[in-house]
């Protein structure tokens, strides 16, 4: 039996037993995402994972997820991405969130970030993919 609502999604680091709530912004992508990142990047998947889970540096995973799912979306939603990419939409759009994603990891880790920095990092982040996106395509 399928159970879409309870506490199991809180394990992954959504804010409630209904992850619906967490993804108004992404949308079904930013699921999709989580599962294409694990798929080809598990060992950075479960670094980032672990990280949330760190009794400092803690964060909801699947939140931040669903973050740099938006972030991506944004740009693409304004258009740069229709400037540098010709074809395979899909994987710039999945190579660019992977490298956010990582990007966020390794400030989030570095600069022993809680919390507290995450909105500093989250706008840090959408700068940081506008100006970089050529390369974060590329990159995964």
């Amino acid at each position: 039996m399928l159970v879409l609502l309870g506490a199991h999604w809180d394990v992954i680091g959504f804010q409630g037993g209904d992850p619906k709530t967490d993804l108004r912004a992404a949308g079904m992508l930013a699921i999709l995402q989580m599962l294409y990142f694990i798929s080809v990047n598990q060992k950075l998947f479960t670094d980032i994972y672990l990280l949330s889970l760190n009794d400092y540096q803690t964060f909801p995973f699947a939140v931040t997820s669903v973050n740099m799912t938006g972030i991506v979306l944004r740009l693409v939603k304004d258009g740069k991405f229709a400037r540098i990419v010709s074809k395979n939409l899909i994987d710039a759009v999945n190579n660019a969130y992977i490298a956010v994603f990582s990007e966020f990891y390794r400030v989030w880790k570095k600069d022993q970030r809680t919390i507290v920095n995450f909105d500093e990092t989250k706008k840090y982040l959408q700068k940081y993919a506008a100006a970089n996106l050529s390369a974060l395509i590329r990159r995964s």
